[in-house]
């Protein structure tokens, strides 16, 4: 039977903060607990390490590392998000607890808004896709067919969504017209009138 081997953390508020949790997802099947710990040890101190596995032992193609520092969990992010373990390309992100989701395990609908009224679907698709997988994309209009200038994007996974609001929020683009200023544009989750009330 497979066990898990971790450094002995004896601060707890370090161990459940999950502060430098990674969640490493499409791993190869031949990548265990030992080559997953040897591949990320690199970054920095390991406090434990697990791939997830059935009942027969066999892995699930997806594991957590939980690093020491935020710091690390950080760069090793940056170095091995996308990268080849094994042959096989992994998608490596900060892990999130369910607790810390508001209620709605792996959301991924987000809400954007303060574009162009110029922009049309394919062109606020086109933004978000470079996150992962589009699942739909829609620009609310007016009775005259009109953007009003916010829309929802849907991803087909979480820690796409969960990217591109990490990364796009905020974010500064530029006038595309002499006409046009620059903009900030505003994203956050698509919440259900639920848990907005619950919030």
């Amino acid at each position: 039977r497979p066990c898990r081997i971790m450094w002995s953390q004896r601060d707890p508020s370090l161990r459940k903060s999950g502060v430098g949790n990674v969640f490493v997802r499409n791993l190869a099947p031949s990548v265990d607990n030992k080559g997953l710990s040897d591949t990320f040890s690199v970054f920095g101190n390991i406090l434990s390490c697990k791939v997830a596995t059935d009942e027969n032992g066999n892995s699930k193609g997806y594991g957590y590392v939980h690093f020491e520092t935020a710091e690390a969990a950080q760069e090793a992010i940056q170095k091995f998000n996308g990268t080849l373990i094994d042959d096989v390309e992994v998608s490596v992100g900060f892990f999130v607890r369910r607790s810390d989701r508001a209620g709605q395990a792996d959301w991924t609908n987000l809400y954007a808004k303060q574009f162009p009224t110029s922009w049309d679907e394919q062109k606020l698709k086109g933004i978000f896709e470079t996150y992962g997988t589009v699942v739909n994309c829609a620009i609310s209009m007016d009775a005259e067919g009109k953007s009003r200038g916010f829309g929802f994007i849907n991803f087909a996974e979480h820690e796409a969504a969960a990217k591109a609001l990490a990364e796009l929020a905020n974010k500064r683009f530029e006038g595309e017209g002499e006409c046009d200023e620059g903009f900030e544009l505003y994203v956050s989750r698509a919440q259900k009138k639920t848990e907005r009330t619950r919030e």
